[in-house]
């Protein structure tokens, strides 16, 4: 239970193969978490189906520096059919799979984004480019 007496349903298994050792939450519980601790929050969409998503689902999963890094913030994971009807979840298509980071106010944060492909500018397509995105989107809040 946190202060505001909202119990949080943490979800601590692997939700759907994309790590069993990052805490995922639901995406209520995550915003009330990332307020309450002032962290960010960082919403993985996704379709199982997917090949890009497959892809994408396999180095994340694996990646070591994903999973240090989601510490410092609140980690989502939602199939395309649970994400809300509201524009800042599509900020540029409702393609899949792509990231978006929020404020910890739940604010969306439309400038972080992958600069090199303005086709897909919520795609991460490897460890690196995200990693170096957490690092600066934990930055902002510390």
């Amino acid at each position: 239970t946190v202060a505001t007496g909202h119990k949080i349903n943490y979800q601590h298994h692997d939700r759907e193969g994309w790590g069993e050792k990052i805490e995922w939450l639901n995406l209520a519980d995550g915003f009330v978490k990332a307020k309450n601790e002032n962290i960010p929050v960082m919403v993985v969409i996704h379709k199982m189906t997917c090949s890009a998503c497959v892809y994408q689902k396999a180095w994340f999963s694996r990646s070591k520096k994903v999973e240090s890094l989601s510490k410092n913030m609140v980690m989502v994971n939602l199939e395309v059919h649970e994400v809300p009807s509201l524009p800042e979840y599509t900020p540029d298509g409702a393609y899949v799979p792509r990231i978006l980071f929020f404020s910890p106010n739940g604010k969306f944060m439309p400038d972080v984004k992958m600069t090199y492909n303005p086709q897909y500018k919520y795609n991460y397509p490897g460890e690196i480019d995200l990693t170096n995105t957490m690092k600066t989107v934990i930055d902002k809040f510390r």
